[in-house]
């Protein structure tokens, strides 16, 4: 088995461990790079649930109080591979872990701030 798709390919296959464990170590290097910023990570999506099939990529939500202050810090998620692809404000930064072309981690990252403070908790309790 592997992780990761090219773009726009759908593919299912059976539970694997390997697929938590990478959620757990990537949810470590995100806390490193991410230390001081009380991030709450989840993993999120099909691979986090046991019972059924899922596409081999790992879904990772954060939830962070600051947006600047995540950007900030992307040369230090960058020493982990996690990659800065867009920004859709208010609703949330994309991350990726592997390349562009075949994701193998999708983070998303979304801000707890002033009036979309619910919308976000909501959100990321959905995801889960």
């Amino acid at each position: 088995m592997s992780i990761g798709l090219k773009r726009e390919m759908v593919l299912l296959e059976e539970h694997q461990l390997f697929l938590e464990q990478n959620a757990k170590e990537t949810i470590i290097e995100i806390q490193a790079a991410l230390k001081g910023l009380n991030p709450d990570i989840q993993h999120v999506g099909s691979t986090s649930i046991k019972s059924i099939k899922a596409k081999p990529i790992i879904n990772i939500a954060v939830a962070v109080n600051d947006y600047d202050e995540v950007i900030a810090r992307n040369d230090k998620l960058a020493k982990y591979d996690i990659v800065f692809r867009f920004d859709e404000r208010l609703e949330q930064l994309l991350y990726v872990k592997g390349d562009f072309e075949a994701s193998l981690i999708s983070l998303k990252i979304e801000a707890h701030r002033y009036t979309i403070y619910d919308k976000c908790v909501a959100n990321l309790h959905n995801l889960i």
